[in-house]
């Protein structure tokens, strides 16, 4: 009888996980949807599109990538094939809603491999699913949700092969990580760390002299696959890199890489929990960021003294493990040129750090008791509220970033011949390329002296000097800038010309103005609505 009870008692154990964990991706899926396909594209994700419809096959896709574009082929070639469904922003999305669920089922998955426990799995993968900078690379059309649902397989093959030595889990490790690395460089920062712990796990000193070495083989011969899986692509690998020892237009690409601020590891651990687009957040919002680390960090000293003293502290081999391969891949990350401030939402390189962070804190509460397991559960849920409200809110109410399709439809319902659209870049000029009419050319300024004339330029893709401006440091003189306006007015026969989306247009509306050109219309908002629109003197 008494094992009937086990076994009852087993099932009902197992059973009422399946129903939590059910309801922790079901409950992630509802956030990942909203505003899924009604937000527009914003410049990035407007680009990775464009580049995936604008080839007919896939080998002139990957023609266009080794010759311009910096990123691997293998998400590009994803969402070529996935518009097959159809196009638009709810389609080019899905990919990366799709893995945000794997994500949050993978979480589930890797922390009871690595802690046998289902509360921390349970915990973790709600952790994740709430996560605010998971729910937004899982609505972004961009790769990083798909890099860290492989990474998170990648970690699951090597703690199965762990415990089990089976060797069919190394060639799952080799092949996600494979994977990883056509998907996007960043993966490296974790693909590198996960390599680097572990080599040292295998040095384990409690481990024989003989299973030291089978570990180190099997870890020696499993790089050596994944290096030589890559090598198709490591010679345009190379090619980007040594490109940037070369002039283009009498620049180089800068050597060093910046400054950082001293707070900067935090700042970044900080938003790969609590993701905020807006550098100012309100006073009780702070505190309660704070107030959750200090009430976790008693809690788990209480809950450690107390394990300790009844001589119960498990083994904590496996949260070792994670830590150094979130700490490694940080590391990495703050030296390498990724980690400059180009962009609000830099942690996206190192996304999987941040279920990382959720599976050593789902495991750390499963060691508390019920009640302080709860309180804190409770307390980071309400920490990020603010963080995800702002998250699954419809960015194209208040972020520039994604203004594209407002700018554009404005252009489109004005528009007239003799009418000339110019941006400030050239990424610019295929962002809003995408929302405006067919019958609208776009211009930029920078880089000065290109035209049409640049390899691999369409009105959907950037050309190679025109992708290459974006990574040196480049200041033309107002010469220079005005000169370039100069030839597109005077080549295009133009009446009436729009600046959209500049930073400071004042050089060029100075000159506008002093040669016979006057506002006929100005943003009242240059963040809302960057567009200015100039006519000449004779037609007002």
């Amino acid at each position: 009888m008494s094992i009937v009870l086990v076994k009852v008692r087993q099932y009902a154990i197992r059973h009422t996980s399946s129903i939590f964990l059910a309801g922790v991706v079901i409950l992630g899926g509802v956030l990942r949807a909203i505003h899924l396909g009604t937000e527009p594209f914003w410049g990035d994700e407007a680009l990775s599109f464009d580049i995936a419809t604008n080839f007919s096959s896939a080998a002139a896709l990957i023609d266009y990538l080794k010759l311009v574009e910096v990123h691997p082929p293998l998400y590009y070639l994803l969402l070529q094939w996935w518009t097959v469904f159809g196009e638009g922003e709810f389609i080019a999305r899905l990919p990366s809603f799709i893995a945000g669920l794997g994500v949050v089922l993978a979480t589930y998955g890797v922390t009871h491999s690595f802690f046998k426990s289902r509360t921390a799995a349970i915990v973790a993968a709600l952790i994740t699913a709430l996560l605010p900078s998971q729910i937004e690379f899982s609505q972004e059309a961009r790769p990083y949700a798909l890099f860290t649902l492989i990474g998170l397989i990648t970690l699951w093959c090597y703690s199965r092969y762990r415990r089990s030595g089976n060797r069919y889990f190394l060639v799952g490790y080799g092949a996600a990580m494979l994977a990883g690395l056509y998907v996007h460089y960043s993966f490296l920062f974790f693909a590198a760390s996960l390599a680097v712990v572990w080599l040292f796990d295998a040095a384990y000193p409690e481990s024989s002299i003989e299973k030291r070495r089978n570990w180190f083989l099997a870890w020696f011969y499993t790089h050596v696959a994944i290096a030589l899986g890559f090598m198709p692509w490591l010679s345009t690998v190379f090619y980007k890199l040594f490109l940037g020892e070369y002039e283009l237009w009498g620049v180089a690409r800068s050597i060093g890489n910046g400054v950082r601020s001293v707070s900067f590891p935090s700042v970044v651990s900080d938003q790969l929990l609590w993701l905020n687009d807006f550098t100012k957040v309100a006073p009780v919002v702070t505190f309660a960021v704070f107030f959750w680390k200090l009430v976790f960090l008693l809690c788990l000293a209480y809950t450690v003294r107390n394990l300790w003293r009844r001589g119960e502290l498990p083994e904590s081999r496996g949260a070792v493990l994670l830590l150094a391969v979130a700490v490694l891949s940080l590391t990495g990350f703050l030296f390498s040129p990724q980690s400059i401030s180009y962009t609000p939402k830099l942690q996206e390189h190192i996304l999987i750090n941040s279920v990382l962070f959720a599976m050593l804190i789902g495991y750390a509460l499963s060691l508390m008791a019920v009640k302080l397991r709860l309180l804190c559960l409770a307390l980071f849920i309400i920490s990020t509220v603010p963080f995800t409200v702002q998250v699954v809110g419809n960015d194209e109410v208040w972020d520039t970033h994604h203004r594209l399709r407002i700018v554009a439809n404005f252009i489109n319902e004005s528009f007239q011949p003799g009418d000339v659209v110019i941006t400030e870049s050239a990424f610019l000029r295929t962002d809003i390329n995408h929302y405006l009419r067919t019958d609208i050319e776009t211009h930029s300024i920078l880089p000065i002296g290109y035209f049409g004339n640049d390899l691999g330029q369409s009105r959907q893709t950037l050309g190679l000097v025109e992708n290459e401006s974006q990574f040196r440091i480049f200041r033309p003189t107002n010469a220079a800038v005005v000169g370039q306006l100069e030839q597109v007015l005077e080549r295009e026969q133009a009446k009436r010309v729009w600046l959209v989306f500049f930073i400071d247009p004042s050089t060029l509306t100075v000159w506008l103005e002093a040669n016979g050109w006057r506002a006929s219309f100005l943003s009242p908002s240059s963040s809302l609505l960057p567009v200015n629109m100039y006519t000449k003197r004779t037609q007002l």
